[in-house]
């Protein structure tokens, strides 16, 4: 892969460009995506946004009831990252005996009232929902998104918390309620074309979005810059035929933009050659990289020859990685590749605050880089026979 020469310095200088969070349709992911854009046009390249609409949930005022009393309380976070890593009910309506944290009852299945953001404990043990005085910090969220054992959990102003302290040994109803409606998102695009362009494309994605609460320099501000560092390379090396780069929304959240993406560009889903995916793998925490790819078995055994040809034995995994931005392109038949890397030290969750730019490896971001080109590449100049491209 000597070729291929990714220069990690430049990709890390981005990285801390949007070294802040990110959350999906937020101002910050925003801000990101103006940065890029930005840097795209001094490539002398024309990115273009594609808007569209997504379900979205509007918090309605809750409360907590006791004694008579009404306290006005606010989820802690939007229902609509109710799945798999959070319990964040859209309508919540429960009773529980109302426990201060620092004078607990032992009763179970309390409803818990906390005034500290203890970091290492997300959760009291045994609490049915948590009330936290004052909005904790942005990033005790990803924390709390991150444990295992989840609870509902909202937070309360601080001039309210003398009226549920003198209620506590009570029992008390917690409720709130929202509204779905729909909301503005984005994906951004940019192409650069080749002299063979045929109508075939090879595409590269990242998604830009951030965990929650975090600033995910390895996922996925890496993903994010190193697309930029493809555009400057086929900006400078023209492809064979056209390689489209895209930065996804949404990734964190339900895999959104990629959704979107594959769903407005079905009818050219034959044309794709490859989809590459740019996403994590690259912290110092990492392991070796291995290549997880889908498609027909042409396709498939093609990439397996390619890969074995670059270097050094590296896996090559017959299957999808599962939760990312390949899932739309797998399920619509385009084939896929993905170079990734385990954890050697496994934490207790991969979303977390410490993911900042000073984890991330110039070494492996070389590495990953390097074999995330080498492989769209090789779509786009026709190495891979699955797909009619250009002869190289």
């Amino acid at each position: 892969m000597a070729r291929y020469c990714v220069n990690p310095q430049r990709v890390i200088e981005m990285v801390r460009r949007i070294h802040f969070p990110r959350e999906t349709g937020s101002a910050g992911e925003q801000s990101a995506f103006e940065v890029i854009a930005g840097e795209l046009d001094a490539l002398g390249l024309e990115p273009s946004y594609e808007p569209f609409e997504a379900p979205w949930f509007d918090c309605r005022p809750g409360f907590i009831e006791a004694a008579g009393r009404r306290v006005p309380v606010t989820p802690l976070v939007n229902p609509v990252y109710d799945g798999e890593w959070l319990a964040a009910p859209a309508h919540l309506d429960i009773e529980g005996q109302l426990t201060d944290e620092a004078h607990p009852s032992g009763a179970p299945g309390a409803i818990v009232i906390r005034s500290g953001y203890d970091r290492r404990r997300p959760f009291v043990a045994g609490a049915r929902a948590q009330l936290f005085i004052g909005r904790p910090p942005g990033d005790y969220i990803a924390y709390f998104r991150a444990c295992d054992n989840r609870v509902p959990a909202a937070w309360i102003r601080d001039s309210a918390s003398d009226v549920l302290r003198r209620n506590t040994g009570s029992v008390c109803r917690l409720l709130w309620g929202s509204k779905q409606v729909s909301a503005p998102f984005k994906n951004m695009v940019v192409e650069v074309a080749g002299p063979q362009s045929t109508g075939s494309v090879a595409i590269a994605g990242a998604h830009i979005d951030s965990f929650t609460g975090t600033v995910g320099a390895c996922d996925n501000a890496y993903g994010a810059a190193f697309l930029v560092e493809l555009a400057r390379w086929y900006a400078q090396r023209p492809p064979q035929t056209t390689v489209r780069l895209i930065w996804f929304t949404g990734e964190e959240l339900d895999r959104r933009g990629s959704g979107h993406y594959v769903t407005e560009h079905l009818a050219e889903a034959d044309g794709v050659l490859l989809y590459v995916n740019v996403d994590s793998g690259v912290s110092h925490e990492h392991g070796d990289p291995y290549v997880a790819v889908t498609g027909p078995d042409v396709v498939l055994a093609a990439l397996h020859r390619h890969v074995a040809s670059l270097g050094p034995a590296i896996a090559v995994h017959h299957r999808g990685v599962g939760a990312c931005d390949t899932a739309p392109f797998e399920q619509a038949g385009v084939p896929t590749a993905f170079v990734a890397a385990r954890l050697n030290s496994p934490p207790p969750h991969p979303h977390l605050p410490s993911d900042t730019v000073d984890t991330l490896s110039t070494a492996k971001i070389q590495r990953n880089g390097a074999l995330s080109l080498a492989l769209l590449d090789a779509a786009q100049s026709g190495a891979l026979c699955g797909k009619t491209g250009p002869t190289a």
